[in-house]
């Protein structure tokens, strides 16, 4: 599989496929190109992406991830306030895409280029490299995290890479196709794309809102070509399931056709999973987040058709701890801090580097089949009458 090589390797090896599918596709490769032109002329240190338009936002992101520059990714439909937040971090030189103006320094606009090596902001900018390290490019994903406030977590082509090849090793899957209805700026959505990017498979994209009212816009991949190397996936939210399943089309046989239906983003209730279980959907209920490039727990649809209900084993570059207050290993069964290992772990998060394992807040267990059961969060704890009870087990009593 192609994941270990280099930006500007996978994008001479698919030069000129016609791997993508969304409204002017076919416009990709001349706008890759214009990308590519545009920073190696003006050299940028820092691009901002907030690009609406799925076809220009991977061109422009996959041409940024072969020059040493940190990468931002940011939301067109952000409002004021969120806007604010990242004004506070981020000082870009190219901003390509929908940009209020408050996020433009001074000197810093898509017509007047600042030097790469103007001083940067240390008080906002995440960890800068050792000396040592070679010039690379870093991904920065926004997250809002439990808080609410925007942050960025930093990330590098060789942690996203990492990200992918432990998928494709989970799902026995050397190539991937997906079909995207998730914003690409957002961890979920984009790695759907590098991985049909990275393994020579292709992407569809579209809006949840048109999917829902009009259909698809292509045909899926089928889960399987001619000699069986090929897999096709599809990635939701839970209330997106849900409201798949209330359309007015056939959504269940269209969804039926994925080698897995990637479930993640927020606890699915547990009449949700009944639902699916008996309508024999390939479910595939993931765990992961911002920091690790997406999941590092899924469980395969074969197990949850079965009647599995966990978020499944690790990924194989993944490793998962239950840890106690003094971060000490927990044995199986016994609730506990989730922390994780991964290759694919961000460098910082904010301007905070991040340490391995990552405690991430979550409380769960692995059972002695290695299968994570995430129970809630540690800040969310509720203390009654002496009990401790977890707000989920509250949520599942009332939808019950």
């Amino acid at each position: 599989m192609a994941a270990t090589l280099s930006p500007t390797a996978i994008a001479q090896q698919r030069h000129g496929e016609a791997w993508l599918m969304a409204p002017e596709a076919h416009t990709f490769w001349s706008q890759f190109k214009q990308f590519q032109a545009q920073f190696a002329t003006h050299q940028p240190h820092d691009i901002l992406l907030a690009e609406a338009c799925p076809v220009r936002f991977l061109a422009a992101f996959l041409a940024a991830t072969a020059h040493p520059c940190r990468l931002w990714l940011a939301n067109p439909q952000w409002g004021h306030q969120e806007w604010q937040q990242v004004a506070a971090q981020c000082h870009p030189d190219i901003a390509i895409g929908t940009v209020p103006p408050l996020i433009k320094a001074p000197g810093k606009t898509e017509d007047k280029v600042q030097s790469p090596h103007s001083p940067s902001h240390p008080a906002t900018q995440p960890p800068s490299h050792p000396a040592t390290q070679p010039p690379r490019s870093t991904i920065l994903i926004p997250t809002g995290g439990s808080s609410g406030n925007i942050r960025f977590d930093t990330h590098t082509w060789e942690t996203l890479s990492a990200s992918v090849q432990g998928f494709c090793q989970h799902f026995d899957c050397p190539t991937v196709n997906a079909y995207c209805l998730l914003p690409l700026y957002h961890v979920s959505g984009l790695m759907q794309a590098l991985r049909c990017w990275l393994t020579g498979g292709k992407l569809v994209v579209q809006t949840f809102q048109a999917w829902l009212q009009q259909g698809p816009i292509s045909q899926i991949i089928p889960s399987d070509d001619a000699v069986g190397s090929s897999s096709s996936f599809i990635s939701l939210v839970p209330t997106q399931l849900q409201r798949s399943l209330q359309a007015s089309w056939d959504t269940v046989s269209w969804l039926k056709q994925f080698t897995a239906i990637l479930l993640g983003g927020a606890p699915p209730w547990p009449s949700l999973l009944t639902v699916s279980r008996d309508l024999r959907l390939p479910l595939a209920p993931t765990y992961g987040m911002t920091e690790t490039a997406s999941q590092v727990a899924t469980l395969l649809p074969r197990e949850f058709l079965s009647g599995q209900a966990s978020s499944g084993r690790a990924l194989p570059h993944a490793q998962l701890k239950i840890q106690d207050a003094t971060s000490c290993d927990l044995p199986p069964g016994v609730v506990g801090a989730i922390a994780i290992a991964a290759q694919s772990l961000a460098l910082a998060s904010g301007t905070a580097r991040i340490t391995s394992p990552l405690r991430t807040g979550d409380l769960g267990y692995l059972d002695q089949a290695g299968f994570l059961h995430v129970v809630g969060r540690e800040t969310a704890l509720i203390i009654t009458g002496g009990e401790k009870v977890q707000p989920a087990e509250v949520e599942a009593a009332i939808l019950a």
